[in-house]
């Protein structure tokens, strides 16, 4: 079998030889060509065509069944370009006639020459395509004539024995330093050549930006210096510099892209700076010989494979700027004995810690365990790592799939304490007294400082309106009244605790975050069956927890009646956040009102429904979807829509201006106490209104997501 291969590939070569000892040809486009003692003259006036990749080394170029024998290739005066892969894979290629009649050099024209020593580019080429001389590997050296205006992406990349990229000095585009390809002002480097020897290379103080790939595969470059003027670094931009040990990024830069280090062998340390924002997928795979690294606080998004395959990284830790850990971004990093996920990660996807054999601790901050599939630690021996969680949250990871698998311990979670604001700040309450239709829309919020007692403290007013509801469903029908501003007091916070003076001058303490659990405090707003026997009322401290509060923890005291009784924690769950109040409402702790035992059925309601500091939500109870109700009234959409005829005693129609278009949905009228009559849809018009008794009539009027209230009388 081995001797009739070894036949077949004599009579191939014979044949080839036959083929170049007899003159091929024939046209491609307007041009002629001819195959003669291996050397392929291509000769006649215009362009030659482009030509396409078949399948893998077979190209649809008419000469494509003889390219491997090709010695030499001459192009004669009038031919204007050269297509897209014209010469590709003539391997045994060692000269190239180009003559000063063409302009354009195709994208891939010359890729896998690989015996091709020198070329010679006239000064009449314009355009060089992308990738047009990759993979010439015995390519030593190349002139950009002043000619040239663009050289397309990776034009000379795989060129393992290019030395040097030499630019004419009039070339207007373009221009070079040491071998060095750069554009004209030299704030971009474009490419280093893969075979120039200096082991350390410093880029010009004049460079801004490293272009895609400018160090691809430089292999002798051990160390690169790059100056603080540079902004950007392209995707793949020192790619498989295998003896590069280490590298500083510059403070300037905001992304490393693309396997920007991918395959960087030697490398063993990297400086990130803060300004970097984004670390790009496959970054740093297979780094196999990084040990450690800090990621910058500034760090919000990190790709898919970013560091797999750093098979020497031992610890990372991931700043709490991160939300996101991506596909396999630590896989197989074999090394790798710990880990710090911080609380804002929310996301960890497939296989990002897949056969990180090594891991025996992992730190996860965040208190509500992330979902994870099955991949996510596979081929991690679980039962033998510790996972550190916050102490609240032992019971969520003991109850969440794959987290269970590790061996859990709880610890006291790191916080710096968040004092009460001193400005900007609004606390949203909703309150709905018993047996009302009418909702107490309360806007809490500071209004700037007030000298007491030669102590500046923050003013607090309060602001809001009374909006009736419907007394079925409770949704907001209508704005009935608005108040305030109205001054409530002041207060201020030392050492943890919150004073406050009354607008009388009444000064007490309202907050007091040095509390323990098992300490009791005053509390006007309780029950009779709950006080003491001097007659005051008393809470006692339950639990004190830290939960997670915009990006970092706080600390929460909850509380529960000193003398329990049937149902007592339902009458009360009052719970403090440190730098937000109660979650009642700021003033709740000095409200001198009974509690009623209707709040037990929910008769009776007085809640935080928001906290915003700066214009910015920073808290939300979660069992309300919205923080105010006090934008359900569209006054400017109330002007322009009219009810006709009103008053009305048999029907009634809706105008709708013609610039709101045609998004209303339906309409509801209700009494004015809140009780719906009826409901129509918005292809039902108009509203037959002669079942309705006479009186004064709200219609509610629903166009997207707006409600418009509009009053009617029907007589």
């Amino acid at each position: 079998m081995k001797k009739i291969k070894q036949l077949e590939i004599c009579v191939i070569a014979t044949l080839l030889s036959m083929a170049n000892a007899f003159a091929q040809g024939g046209t491609t486009g307007p041009l002629t060509w001819i195959i003669e003692d291996y050397t392929l003259t291509i000769s006649g006036t215009g362009a030659m065509p482009d030509y396409y990749l078949i399948d893998e080394g077979i190209y649809s170029t008419p000469w494509n069944g003889y390219k491997t024998s090709i010695h030499n290739v001459v192009i004669t005066t009038g031919v204007t370009s050269i297509g897209n892969y014209a010469f590709a894979c003539f391997e045994s290629l060692i000269l190239i006639t180009i003559p000063n009649s063409v302009t354009k050099i195709g994208y891939h024209s010359f890729e896998f020459c690989y015996t091709l020593p020198s070329i010679t580019i006239p000064n009449s080429v314009v355009n060089i395509g992308e990738q047009a001389f990759t993979h010439c590997s015995s390519l030593t050296s190349i002139t950009i004539p002043n000619s040239v205006t663009s050289i397309g992406r990776d034009a000379f990349s795989a060129c393992a024995s290019l030395i040097s990229i030499n630019v004419e000095s009039d070339n207007n585009n373009f221009a070079s330093e040491n071998g060095v390809l750069f554009n004209k002002s030299k704030t971009t480097l474009i490419r280093c050549p893969e075979g120039k020897a200096d082991l350390a290379y410093v880029i010009p103080g004049s460079v801004t930006s490293i272009e895609n790939a400018a160090f691809y595969s430089c292999k002798k470059l051990i160390s690169i210096t790059i100056p603080d003027s540079v902004t950007s670094i392209g995707n793949y931009a020192f790619h498989s510099c295998t003896s590069l040990t280490s590298a500083i990024i510059p403070n300037g830069v905001t992304t490393i892209g693309l396997a920007t280090f991918y395959s960087c062998t030697s490398l063993t340390s990297i400086i990130i700076p803060n300004s970097v924002t984004t670390i790009g997928i496959d970054a740093f795979t297979e780094c196999e010989s990084l040990i450690s690294i800090t990621l910058p606080n500034s760090l919000t998004n990190i790709g898919g494979s970013a560091f797999s395959g750093c098979t020497s990284l031992t610890s990372i830790t991931i700043p709490n700027s991160v939300k996101s850990i991506e596909h396999l971004t630590f896989f197989y990093c074999t090394s790798l004995t710990s880990i710090i996920i911080p609380y804002s990660v929310t996301s960890i996807e497939s296989g990002a810690f897949g056969y990180c054999e090594s891991l025996t601790s992992i730190t996860n901050l965040n208190p509500v365990p992330v979902a994870l599939n099955s991949s996510v630690f596979s081929h991690v021996n679980q039962n033998a790592c510790t996972l550190q969680v916050p102490m609240g949250s032992v019971s969520a990871y003991k109850n969440a799939a794959q987290w269970n698998k590790f061996n859990i311990v709880g610890i006291d979670v790191e916080y710096q304490y968040t004092p009460m604001p001193t400005a900007d700040a609004v606390w949203n309450v909703y309150y709905r007294p018993i047996m009302s239709y009418n909702i107490k829309d309360h806007a809490y919020s500071t209004d700037g400082d007030t000298l007491i007692n030669n102590e500046i403290w923050t003013k607090i007013v309060l602001s809001g309106k009374t909006v009736l509801v419907d007394h079925l469903s409770s949704d907001p029908i209508m704005v009935v009244n608005s108040y305030g501003p109205f001054y409530q007091g002041a207060y201020k916070e030392t050492d943890k605790v919150v004073r406050f003076c009354s607008p009388e001058g009444i000064i007490d303490t309202i907050y007091d975050y040095n509390l323990s659990v098992g300490d009791t405090v005053k509390f006007l707003k309780f029950i009779r069956q709950f006080l003491t026997e001097d007659g005051d009322t008393c809470l006692i401290v339950k639990k004190i927890d830290t939960i997670f509060v915009q990006n970092h923890y706080r600390k929460s005291i909850s509380f529960k009646p000193i003398y329990t009784d049937f149902q007592s924690d339902k009458l009360l769950v009052e719970k403090w956040i440190e730098g937000i109040g109660s979650n009642h409402g700021i003033l709740y702790p000095l409200h001198i009102k009974p509690l009623n035992y209707n709040e037990i059925e929910g008769l009776e309601r007085e809640d935080l429904t928001c906290f915003s500091e700066n214009n910015a939500l920073v808290w939300q109870n979660s069992v309300y979807n919205t923080c105010t109700l006090l934008a359900i009234n569209d006054l400017t959409l109330t002007d322009k829509i009219e009810i006709y005829p009103n008053p009305a005693s048999q029907l009634f129609n809706i105008k709708i201006p013609d610039e709101l278009g045609n998004s209303l949905s339906k309409i509801e009228l209700f009494d004015v106490i809140g009780n719906r009559i009826l409901t129509q849809s918005s292809d039902n018009y108009p509203i037959n209104i002669t079942h309705i008794k006479s009186g004064i009539y709200l219609v509610v009027i629903y166009m997207g997501e707006r409600k418009i209230t509009k009053k009617i009388i029907i007589y």
